[in-house]
């Protein structure tokens, strides 16, 4: 993350331990807070190739769909994507339209 960015977000995930408890897996600042060229901020914070994402166990390094490289901004086919943004005052925002689900919340 730059220290241009003003977006600071907080990301929690929760699974399941062992024996099928919830339990928080990650509890941390998002460190992919991205600036784009419009002077928007946003973060990738969650990604499955499929409409339901089960997890149970750790998100280590490349395993966290958080930091995962997608080839663009469309979700992957049949699957979904969340984001976090907040856009700049005064610049246009693009949004795509995608045939899969692709949840932002916009600040």
């Amino acid at each position: 993350m730059s220290s241009e960015n003003s977006l600071i977000l907080r990301r929690v995930v929760t699974g399941h331990d062992s024996e099928g408890k919830a339990v928080i897996i990650k509890d941390e600042p998002a460190e992919n807070v991205l600036e784009m060229p419009s002077g928007h901020q946003g973060a990738l914070i969650w990604a499955a190739d499929r409409a339901s994402s089960h997890i149970n166990g750790g998100l280590e390094g490349t395993d966290d769909p958080a930091y995962r490289k997608l080839p663009g901004i469309a979700p992957p086919d049949g699957g979904h994507v969340f984001r976090i943004l907040q856009l700049a005052p005064g610049k246009p925002a693009y949004m795509p339209r995608t045939d899969p689900i692709d949840y932002a919340n916009i600040m």
